[in-house]
This record gives structure tokens, sequence and C-alpha cells, in this order.
């Protein structure tokens, strides 16, 4: 171990995991990048800035676009969500937009079958049915600092064109709400290996009630699979019919998101962040991934040592003095500027509303002392 005095951030160490395994390695392109210098990257870091600690989300506000009407065609009641009040507000509007197209498309649609069979009917001479659609909402996250920044929001349409009873198909708008907004997908929330744990949920509720599903139609979660999250699980969504009668209607189910402060806070030794001289820290956790790579969170360790931490449009800006290193989220490549990109193991995570970083970001990158005594991760500046 070495013995340089420095002064020390310590986090007790109790091997919690985190369940979302690493995001794939940059290329080997990206690993030989040339030395980066302010010139080279500055189109990929604005120099307006916003610091992260100013970012702070807000819950959104969801409002009703009603539309309703009966006639001897069909019934319409139509409840379309109008969501307000995200942080990146072009986003917000492309999330409106294509709501509000999705349901013009339903109302295209009960406009069209509806004249078609009404004029069969009379042309045949039989009963004419009216079409009915209706489109409720419910906001089960609202994307606030609470929720972790996850917006989720369900889209319940029911249709019926005259058969033995209607149905309901159920659509979800998930999103991270952060100053860029993004999709918020199973991989972001389980991680590269969200196959494997929703496929295992899925299948053990299956094995309670065998005989109320299809036989072999559940075949594994696809990337684009309907899900919802509210609280602290992610509800996999499975249409009418698709792996069950339709007497079992829209089947739901639960599986638990990986959370860093839980899994820390069950295990024998609780994690905690002991920076000297502040507490600002004291509930950060550290983890670990499936591939055993530390993290650390970043903000917290590198504002404790003197860093400002900035967040820009493509990713973050740690700036101390004259020296500034670049983090990327979803890529494993991490620049100190004046040096070539370096591969560290693991991308950025964000768990819990918290960007997790490797433990070698702060030796490797930012130079500073880091050693593992026992079950305590020790950071240090060399004096």
């Amino acid at each position: 171990m070495r013995t340089h005095p420095f002064k020390m951030l310590t986090a007790t160490v109790a091997g919690a995991c985190l369940l979302a395994a690493a995001v794939p390695m940059a290329s080997a392109a990206e690993a030989a990048a040339p030395a980066a210098t302010l010139e080279n990257i500055s189109s990929a870091v604005p120099v307006a800035a916003v610091p992260i600690s100013a970012a702070v989300r807000v819950p959104v506000t969801v409002t009703a676009q009603t539309q309703k009407e009966t006639n001897d065609l069909y019934t319409l009641d139509m409840q379309v969500p109008v969501i307000s009040g995200m942080a990146d507000k072009q986003y917000e509007q492309q999330l409106n937009d294509r709501i509000q197209k999705q349901a013009a498309q339903d109302l295209e649609m009960l406009q069209k079958d509806a004249a078609e069979d009404a004029a069969s009917a009379k042309e045949v001479g039989y009963e004419y049915r009216p079409h009915d659609l209706t489109i409720t909402y419910e906001l089960k996250s609202d994307g606030g600092e609470a929720a972790g920044g996850r917006l989720s929001l369900v889209v319940s349409t029911y249709s019926f064109s005259g058969g033995a009873h209607g149905g309901t198909r159920i659509d979800t708008y998930n999103v991270q709400n952060d100053q860029t907004a993004s999709a918020l997908t199973l991989e972001k929330l389980f991680g590269t290996g969200y196959a494997a744990i929703v496929n295992k949920a899925v299948n053990d509720k299956i094995a309670e009630e065998p005989d109320m599903y299809f036989p072999d139609a559940f075949t594994g979660i696809t990337a684009d699979h309907v899900f919802y999250v509210k609280g602290n699980q992610v509800f996999i969504v499975f249409q009418q019919y698709e792996i069950a009668p339709y007497a079992a209607g829209i089947i739901e189910i639960p599986v638990h998101l990986p959370d860093a402060g839980a899994a820390a806070s069950a295990a024998a030794d609780a994690i905690r962040l002991q920076p000297q001289g502040s507490a600002a820290a004291d509930a950060l956790a550290y983890v670990q991934n499936d591939a055993g790579v530390k993290l650390l969170p970043l903000r917290a360790v590198a504002e404790h040592f003197g860093y400002k931490v900035q967040w820009s449009k493509t990713g973050t800006v740690l700036s101390k003095d004259a020296a500034q290193v670049f983090v990327v989220p979803g890529k494993d490549s991490y620049t100190r500027e004046g040096e070539a990109a370096v591969q560290l193991g693991a991308a950025p995570v964000l768990v819990g509303g918290v960007t997790y970083v490797p433990v070698s970001l702060f030796s490797d990158v930012l130079k500073l002392d880091v050693e593992l005594d026992g079950l305590t991760v020790v950071v240090g500046e060399i004096r």
C-alpha cells in the first residue's frame, strides 16, 4: 500500500452489486483516438455548460385534450394526454406529437371502419352496431427528482367494432426527464443483461399459474417490449391475447429495479461515504457491477477534491485549475484534455438519479491516490 499523506475520502464496502451490466466497451478506434484538446473537442463540449447542481428535475404535469362525439356510426370519448413541465422542451413537443399522432390514427381508423361497416350492413340487410373508441391515460411516474427523473405514462385505447366484444391496447411512453431528455429503455433500467432479468421474472410468474397462459407463448423479451415504471418496479405489459386468453385481460408482471442505495443498506456493512469535514456524501453508495468493476458517485467525489462538475448536451465536464476531463454518457471512454481517451472497463451508469463511474477514473484520469484497504476504498490527494 502506498504511504503518501493525503486528504481522505472513505467508502466502506459491503460488496453491493449493481445489477446493470456494463455497457459494451468503446471500439479500438476510439481507444486509439488522438490526444484531446479544447480545439478538437470543442464541438462536443459547448462552452455554455450548465452546472449539474442547477438541473433539479421537477414533476411534469399532464392535462387532457378531450374530444367526445356520439352519432349513428360511433361513440367517441378521447382523453388524450398533453405533457408539460419537462426540462427538455423540444423533446416534450416531440413526445406530445407522438401521442397526438397515435390518437389521430385511431380516430381515423374508427371513422373509416364505422362508415364501411355501416354501408355493408345496409347493403346486406343486417343491423349495424355502432363502433366505439375510448382513450384514457394514467401517469405512473412523474419525472421528478424523487422519481429519479423517470417519466412513465400509460395510454389505454379501447375499441369496439361490432364483434363479440371490444379490445384494449396499451401504449406506454417512458422518458428520462433530464436537461437533455432521452427514451427510457429496459437496457437503461437493468443494464445490458436486461433480457435475462426480465425473462426470469416473466417465466417465474407464468410458472405460478401455468394453466392461465398459452403454452410456449412467451419466448423472450425484446428491447422494444411495452413496459412502464412505477416506484421501484418496472411492469412488463402483455396485450390481450399476447400470452393468455382474452379473459385474462391485460397482464402486467412486476420486476424490481436494481437500487444501489437499497442494496447497500441491506448489506452487512453499510456503504457510506465519509469525506472529512463534510457530510454531503453520507448517503451515497459505492457500487460494483456484474463484471466486478467498482464505481463511485462522480459528482460527490469529484467536487470533494475541488473539481467543478458541469453538464453539457454531450456529456459531463470536470474542471480544476487548468485541467479538464470529459465523461460521455453510455460510453466507456474518458478523456483528459491533452491526452488520449482511455477505457476503464465500464461506461458511466445512472442509479437513482446519481451518476457512477469506475474508481479508476479518479486514479488513472484525475490522478488521485486510490487504494483498496480491506473493505474500504480510500481516495486522496497526494501531497
